[in-house]
């Protein structure tokens, strides 16, 4: 009897060495790794960026310096960071009497891990400020992956100011939305109604044990990050509250019946006042810049017919507004000028005062047929389920032929199509439609230009070396014909 129960014994104590022996095994793989990404990672591997925070959720770690590897291009970028946790040079506190800061919120958009520092926008900014001012311009680059104004308004709060800003820019997008939604369920409210802090799960409990060597262990680490990333509750199709925190959900207001969001938005921007006082607490000032397009938080931001109405406050001259688009955006474009005084697709025509046209069409990289059999080879490839094309059009071409149709805007080439110009990528399949329908301009006399920027990819107006001189086209041509 006892043999065996010393064999069962023996038995169980292999099998727990064994145990320890391959959790001692994972934890330095996790720490290896873990080396590993302080000096190389992915530009949208974010984890690898952050840590934990008590105040503001998470942070960017302070004193990196790491190679980041873009995930389409493969080009490697230097990311450093200094003991603020920003990225470039450590900012010198207090501030030099002659030194104007500029200190930029907001997300990864803002961070721009993926970008060489010299070509982020704040450094940009700095470039541009200082041909036009004796003081020294400092512009501090503060973004944080998935941050959005509550969490940067916390940022400010415990640790910002103390770089004495002269501006702050604050970056806000519709996604911000969802992050607020997400981050507002851990944050933590002062008897004046304003958020004092929005601590990370690692850290809500405030009985939790006292810091001890366990806490160390990165295995233990990822998984409490795997569990607090668990949704709570299974979603349904029809509960809003948990569309807005899936993460296909954040961009549901791109629908075209997008879901009621005008709580969380308000929510979301509520921080923007917070953010506003407290920059007036040490004499600085608060610009709020909506990325990409203001109509993405405003519904009348981008409406013709009021920009017409209220031209004189807006200082504009009414009789000289172009459309213009990007990728599909110039699909749209040249849509909207080339359908100019149709009551089909501008209703209002037919009963406002106030007209809706526009005088000319900027079409970067869009198609201009989608019917043709070369657009619907990508368009319409039976292999994608659905296109994006067929995804908007509600069906493929065979099942909504009309609907592809009433799309391209060759089709309604007139003697009143305004002029345009079509600026494109080296990227050959962007231009499907384009040269039959400059034989339809050419036929009614419409001033039209056509740039196609050699070597190039489809998305060239984000990157330079191609920004400047697609931004001196389009400036040209809007010169010459409004």
């Amino acid at each position: 009897m006892i043999r065996p129960r010393l064999r069962w014994l023996k038995h169980l104590l292999c099998a727990l060495v064994a145990l320890v022996g391959i959790l001692c095994a994972l934890e330095v793989g996790l720490r290896v790794r873990d080396s590993w990404r302080q000096h190389d990672t992915q530009a949208d591997d974010t984890h690898a960026l952050l840590v934990e925070c008590r105040r503001t959720h998470h942070r960017v770690k302070p004193l990196q310096w790491r190679t980041v590897r873009h995930p389409d291009s493969g080009g490697t970028v230097i990311l450093r960071t200094n003991s603020f946790g920003l990225r470039g040079e450590e900012p010198q506190v207090p501030k030099p009497a002659d030194v104007y800061r500029i200190v930029c919120l907001g997300d990864e958009s803002v961070l721009a891990p993926g970008i060489a520092e010299e070509d982020t926008f704040c450094e940009r900014l700095q470039e541009l400020l200082q041909e036009h001012t004796r003081f020294r311009v400092e512009v501090l680059n503060a973004g944080v992956p998935g941050y959005c104004p509550l969490l940067s308004y916390l940022d400010v709060r415990h640790r910002l100011l103390a770089l004495q800003p002269d501006v702050m820019v604050l970056s806000f997008d519709m996604s911000d939305v969802a992050d607020d939604y997400n981050y507002r369920r851990h944050a933590r409210m002062g008897a004046d109604g304003l958020p004092v802090a929005c601590p990370h799960p690692q850290f809500a409990t405030d009985a939790r044990r006292s810091q001890g060597v366990w806490d160390d262990l990165l295995l233990l680490k990822l998984a409490r990050r795997q569990l607090t990333s668990l949704p709570s509750r299974t979603a349904t199709e029809d509960d809003d509250r948990d569309e807005i925190a899936a993460p296909e959900g954040r961009y549901g207001w791109l629908e075209d019946e997008p879901p009621e969001w005008s709580f969380y938005v308000e929510q979301s921007l509520a921080p923007v006042g917070a953010l506003h006082d407290a920059a007036g607490q040490v004499y600085s000032r608060l610009v709020l810049a909506t990325y990409p397009a203001p109509w993405q938080i405003s519904a009348t931001a981008s409406d013709g017919e009021g920009l017409r109405a209220n031209a004189g406050a807006y200082r504009v001259d009414p009789a000289k507004i172009a459309v213009g688009g990007t990728s599909a955006g110039g699909q749209i474009a040249s849509l909207v000028g080339v359908t100019n005084g149709m009551a089909r697709f501008d209703p209002q025509v037919t009963s406002s005062k106030i007209s809706s046209t526009v005088q000319l069409i900027l079409n970067i990289d869009g198609l201009s047929d989608f019917t043709s059999p070369e657009a619907r080879k990508h368009e319409d490839d039976p292999r994608k389920n659905p296109s994006s094309a067929g995804s908007w059009f509600g069906g493929r071409y065979a099942e909504k032929t009309e609907l592809w149709h009433d799309a391209s805007p060759i089709y309604y080439v007139s003697e009143n199509t305004p002029p345009i110009l079509f600026l494109n990528s080296a990227r050959e399949r962007f231009h499907v439609g384009r040269d039959e329908m400059i034989e339809k301009l050419q036929q009614h006399n419409i001033p039209y230009r056509v740039e196609t920027l050699p070597n190039t990819p489809h998305t060239f107006w984000l990157f330079d070396p191609w920004l400047e001189p697609a931004a001196e086209i389009v400036v040209e041509f809007l010169r010459e014909h409004l």
